[in-house]
């Protein structure tokens, strides 16, 4: 038995592997596994397929942009065509064309995961700075008037500062929940299955 260069299987096992398919083959016997994903599954994605092609300008038109023609973009889409599917690489020119990833989407989502455009990941992480700028704003605030209070020489602070400091603490509480809630949201969206 020898290894095969690159991987973990020896010649023999090899032969014997494809050896086995050649005669299931022969003897009209097929060895096939069930398939993870439905039919429903599938005809989604030939759905997306031919809205992408709608949105590419229809199939010939979207011919003009990949690598195959537009009798075969069309059988792509056709659900008579059951095991005829899209290569990705056509998939990714006409998406680009159209600046959507609608097929994507749907293979996304049937894989329980939601797809987040880069630039909204980016605003997410400006929305959550704002929130720590906002918190160090606040319990500078509120620091600084018990500081000043103190500085003073104030040993029994009065009902109103208390009701003062009181509002700044409220106030620190609820910037820190803001942020509490956009660091869960964002983290909800990079879940499998997640949503914002």
């Amino acid at each position: 038995m020898q290894k095969l260069p690159g991987s973990g299987r020896h010649r023999s096992d090899h032969r014997s592997e494809s050896g086995a398919r050649q005669r299931a083959t022969e003897g009209n016997l097929r060895l096939k596994l069930d398939r993870p994903g439905t039919e429903e599954d599938r005809a989604k994605l030939k759905t997306a397929f031919r809205r992408l092609l709608k949105a590419a300008g229809g199939d010939e038109s979207a011919a003009s942009i990949t690598r195959c023609g537009h009798q075969r973009l069309n059988k792509y889409g056709l659900a008579t065509e059951q095991d005829t599917y899209s290569p990705i690489d056509i998939l990714l020119d006409l998406e680009r064309d159209v600046g959507e990833p609608v097929v994507l989407a749907v293979y996304a989502d049937l894989l329980g995961y939601q797809l987040v455009p880069k630039k909204s990941v980016a605003a997410d992480a400006q929305a959550l700075g704002q929130h720590l700028g906002d918190i160090a704003e606040s319990v500078g605030e509120l620091m600084a008037d018990l500081g000043a209070t103190f500085a003073k020489g104030v040993q029994n602070l009065t009902e109103k500062q208390l009701d003062d400091l009181d509002r700044e603490a409220e106030r620190v509480r609820n910037e820190v929940g803001e942020f509490e809630a956009d660091v869960e949201t964002e983290r909800a969206t990079r879940r499998p299955g997640g949503s914002a």
